[in-house]
């Protein structure tokens, strides 16, 4: 490519003077002059290398501005493009990508704008793959006209993965281009001013401090800076370092009119440059294709590989720009290739690839190994970048013209079982002290992890790290090379993989030459699986349920003892016979309509049901019946757990008997209960009756004779006995010695009177608590009151003490 041929296309005489200035002014440059457009694309597609900048006079160009724009950059994008004119208004409407669109310039504007133009244009161009001499020669340039420098600022905003932004005195954003919002991840509404831009992007307050003052100095110099290095932080929280340059835009006077900055990724831009020079190589196979439009980019080894897939002759422009579907292949494989990359295109692909390897019968060779979608420059296309790689293994003619050598070679190398060949290590006597793993297939490195540390002729030692395995296998390898016998035995070893393991593995040793073929598998998925089936076998054994196991139609293939003890039958005697045997006719086609139920709706079935012992007698069961599936999820019967109820069944027969005798007894009980205290509530008011009476008989004779004080007395007693009710004596006999209290007796007396109790009473008479209670006790004696529940102090308040 060279930036030193200029292609003018619809050029009139009346631009002669402006084209006399342009050869003038660029030495280098040489134009060429095309009038009609369709014949430019024709000279374009025939050498598409040789412009990097056109220019368009829409006025005279004889076709369409948009479809002329857009076949340029489809056969070269790498192309800039002058217009002369002001499109119209379907153009300005275009939805395209932002390096389809040109820089426009009014037919008006003098020579000297042009050729400002095209002579940043030859700069860019010869720039493109070096930012930082990008970045020095805007920095020579500060300080231009502002029509040259605006158009210089059009062309850079459309260059990819560089942010640009322009600010006025005021610091409010004039522009904020998307690979700005891109690389910040902000939009110019969440910082549409520098001081908002540099507290939501710069890290820390030195650098905002730093970064402020400098822009204070670009607008009192009137000069920018270049190569600036800057940390930023991203919306998502991810830091950077980015490379800004700075420079000042002066007016038509003189005066700073805004500051333009230009910034990026130098990462991304390394990545771009390292993709280039993958795609360029010839050993990395990848390929670029946009659905719309198909494949935008292939590289030499990507074409190779599709070119033997298919027995094609293909060149890159035979495939570039075209679809899958349009090659020649096979119809089936190109819908299904192409079907593949649009749904890629549609949505986040997932981390398993969704197309096999694909090419014509006996040789699908050509495998993806890496698909995603990457941005196009609009948000509508996504375009798809693929990494292919050969499956040589699926050539059909993969072994012809190989030696018997090369042919056992490749099937050792490629047997699923782990192998080594080893070659003994002998000393100057001749004694084995070691082996060399001479070679070691796929599987072999795959279970050791040894996919970057192994060399053929290593020692075992070195092959084994862990030094009691590797002293095992030398001490077996040594009998087998000297006796000739081979052997086959089991070890648990420790490997160090991801993390250490113990794994049990099966060793087989065979002579061969001087030393031994070591074929060996991991065999402890398959022990603990024996390990799991032998407690399974013992659970199964001693259960106290019964189980009952079943194919699909309902035929009985294994039970366990306590199933014996439950239904009577032998294993034997059953195994092989439906399970509906063990039921009544009823229950039995009920349960078979449920199992079928079952199997069709993948549900477990639970109840009760009476079933039938081989001797006839019945019992009730609670069984609980559940799908059997296979690795593969494949139903192939049914299990079931059943517990026996019958004895169960029987106690609550007679717990309800008894709870319904112990009813009955319950309510005769409470009937006699009713009827005694009928007749006790009649015998108390039949006494109550009669006890009445004879109160109201003596009462009304005591009240007849209350001036004869004798008769009153005698009535008054007589009632008393009636009631035999003792009268109470009401003072003590002071003559007497035997109830004649002592003067301290006479104190606690009194003070039991007052309501004191024996703590107080200890307390006012400063005496013992036991001693209060003695004194209580001699009291209720000599008063003569040997009912304890009769309470003291109120029978002190009726007796005289004094």
């Amino acid at each position: 490519m060279s930036s030193s041929h200029l292609l003018w296309i619809g050029y009139s005489s009346e631009m002669a003077e402006t084209r006399e200035a342009l050869e003038t002014q660029l030495d280098k440059l040489t134009i060429d002059v095309i009038p009609d457009g369709r014949q430019a694309l024709n000279v374009l597609a025939e050498t598409p290398g040789k412009y990097l900048i056109v220019i368009i006079d829409e006025r005279f160009a004889c076709l369409d501005l948009a479809p002329l724009t857009t076949g340029i950059k489809q056969i070269n994008p790498a192309i800039e493009i002058i217009v002369f004119g002001t499109p119209g208004l379907a153009w300005a409407n275009l939805m395209l990508p932002r390096y389809y669109r040109p820089l426009l310039l009014d037919p008006q504007c003098g020579p000297d704008t042009l050729i400002s133009c095209v002579a940043k244009l030859q700069e860019m161009v010869e720039a493109k793959e070096d930012y930082e001499q990008l970045s020095r020669g805007i920095g020579d340039h500060i300080g231009m006209s502002r029509t040259s420098t605006e158009a210089i600022l059009a062309l850079l905003s459309r260059q990819n993965s560089i942010g640009m932004f322009s600010m006025r005195r005021d610091g409010f954003f004039t522009s904020y281009n998307s690979e700005a919002e891109r690389l910040t991840g902000y939009s110019i509404e969440e910082v549409a001013h520098i001081h908002v831009w540099t507290h939501a992007v710069l890290v820390d307050q030195e650098i905002l401090r730093t970064f402020l003052d400098s822009i204070s100095v670009f607008w009192a110099k009137k000069i920018g800076r270049d190569n600036m290095r800057l940390k930023i932080k991203r919306k998502d929280g991810r830091i950077l370092t980015i490379s800004m340059t700075a420079i000042v835009v002066l007016d038509n006077i003189g005066q700073a009119r805004q500051i333009t900055a230009f910034f990026f990724d130098p990462l991304e831009f390394g990545s771009i440059h390292e993709y280039e020079l993958l795609c360029e190589s010839g050993p990395f196979a990848v390929y670029k294709y946009l659905p719309s439009k198909g494949f935008i980019r292939i590289s030499a080894a990507a074409l190779e590989l599709l070119n033997r897939a298919f027995s094609c002759k293909l060149s890159t422009n035979e495939v570039v720009g075209k679809k899958i579907e349009e090659l020649p292949l096979p119809r089936e494989t190109a819908s299904l290739w192409h079907k593949f990359l649009c749904e890629t295109a549609s949505h986040n692909p997932s981390d398993e690839i969704g197309i096999p390897p694909i090419g014509l019968p006996g040789r699908h060779i050509l495998q993806h190994i890496f698909v995603n979608r990457v941005p196009t420059g609009t948000k509508e296309q996504w375009a798809i970048l693929a990494a292919l790689a050969p499956r040589e293994d699926l050539r059909s003619d993969a072994l012809e013209n190989r030696s018997p050598i090369m042919f056992a070679d490749k099937i050792l190398t490629e047997i699923p079982r782990p192998f080594i060949l080893l070659q003994a290590v002998r000393d100057d006597d001749g004694h084995i002290y070691d082996f060399k793993c001479m070679n070691m297939n796929l599987a072999c490195v795959k279970l050791l992890r040894l996919e970057d540390d192994f060399r053929p002729g290593m020692l075992l030692t070195r092959v084994l790290r862990e030094v009691k395995t590797a002293k095992l296998l030398i001490d077996h390898a040594r009998q087998v090379t000297e006796t000739g016998q081979c052997r086959d035995f089991e070890v648990r070893i420790t490997l160090k993989l991801k993390k250490v393991e113990q794994k049990i593995i099966r060793f087989w040793f065979g002579k061969m030459g001087d030393g031994v073929a070591l074929f060996f598998h991991d065999v402890t998925a398959k022990r603990e699986e024996e390990t799991h089936l032998k407690q399974y076998r013992h659970v199964f054994s001693h259960m106290e349920e019964a189980i009952i196991v079943t194919d699909l139609d309902g035929n009985i293939i294994d039970w366990n003892p306590a199933s014996e003890r439950m239904f009577g039958y032998t294993k034997e005697q059953i195994l092989g016979k439906s399970a509906y045997i063990l039921t009544q006719k009823a229950d039995g086609l009920q349960l078979r309509q449920q199992s079928r139920d079952i199997l069709r709706d993948g549900d477990v079935w639970k109840g009760e049901y009476e079933f039938v012992r081989e001797d006839g007698s019945r019992g009730v069961a609670f069984s609980v019946f559940a799908m059997l599936k296979d690795d593969q999820g494949k139903i192939y019967g049914t299990v079931g757990l059943c517990h026996d109820l019958t004895e169960r069944k029987r106690l609550e027969e007679r717990l309800t008997a008894k709870s319904q005798e112990l009813q009955e007894k319950n309510f005769a009980l409470n009937t006699l209960l009713r009827h005694a205290e009928t007749e006790r509530v009649m015998a108390c008011e039949h006494i109550a009756a009669d006890l009445s009476r004879k109160i109201t008989d003596r009462l009304f004779q005591i009240l007849q004779n209350k001036n004869k004080a004798h008769t009153v007395e005698t009535q008054a007693k007589l009632l008393l006995q009636e009631l035999k009710i003792a009268p109470e004596v009401s003072e003590i006999n002071k003559n007497d010695s035997g109830l004649r209290l002592t003067e301290k007796e006479r104190e606690v007396a009194q003070l039991i009177r007052l309501g004191k109790t024996t703590q107080e009473i200890a307390f006012i008479l400063d005496k013992s608590p036991d001693t209060i209670r003695l004194q209580r006790i001699s009291i209720r004696k000599k008063l003569g009151i040997s009912q304890k529940d009769r309470n003291l102090s109120a029978y002190l308040k009726k007796t005289d003490l004094s």
